[in-house]
């Protein structure tokens, strides 16, 4: 019974017409191309900024297309000199066709929101607001097969850096595709 209810309920989502509108410019996967630069491995270095001090730790990220290049699924991972993880985020990029804008939902820490995210010449920009005058600023370049993304406090007139992270390329993946649940 549930199965049905959760099948039901997800046809009525699919048919609502606000969804169902065509875009006007190309299709989804068309838009969602800006960020085909992000898909497969990476690993670096990332400088993580705290009150404790700042720390060093080997940075990776892998990112991949899902539902036919709707979405864009990015994995960040860390890991600590000791081969633990020290930091962990996911998020989802994708399209939204009526607001004509690009949006990322982030994970980390227990927390979640979603966020605007704009394109620029050489990568992304995106922002967490935290409270009252208060957000996180991030900035992504890509310079041929180098990634570099820097997360900056701001408060007022006042900045400090959070965390920095520089990944070269180092080989494609059929993440998260790969090992879908076969008919049979």
């Amino acid at each position: 019974m549930r199965l049905t209810v959760t099948f039901a309920a997800l046809s009525a989502l699919l048919a609502a017409p606000a969804m169902a509108q065509p875009l006007e410019t190309g299709s989804l996967s068309e838009k969602m191309s800006v960020f085909d630069w992000m898909h497969g491995e990476w690993r670096g270095e990332a400088t993580v900024y705290s009150p404790q001090g700042v720390q060093t730790l080997t940075h990776t990220e892998r990112v991949g297309p899902m539902l036919k290049g709707d979405l864009l699924a990015v994995e960040g991972l860390a890991y600590e000199e000791d081969g633990s993880i020290g930091f962990n985020a996911f998020g989802i990029i994708s399209y939204d066709p009526q607001a004509d804008a690009y949006e990322i939902r982030a994970y980390t820490g227990g927390k979640a929101g979603t966020y605007p995210i704009n394109v620029t010449e050489s990568g992304y920009e995106w922002t967490i607001p935290i409270g009252p005058e208060m957000r996180v600023d991030y900035v992504a370049v890509i310079d041929g097969d180098s990634w570099t993304e820097t997360g900056t406090f701001v408060r007022g007139e006042q900045r400090f850096p959070t965390v920095s992270f520089t990944v070269t390329r180092i080989g494609d993946t059929n993440w998260p595709a790969a090992g879908q649940v076969s008919k049979e």
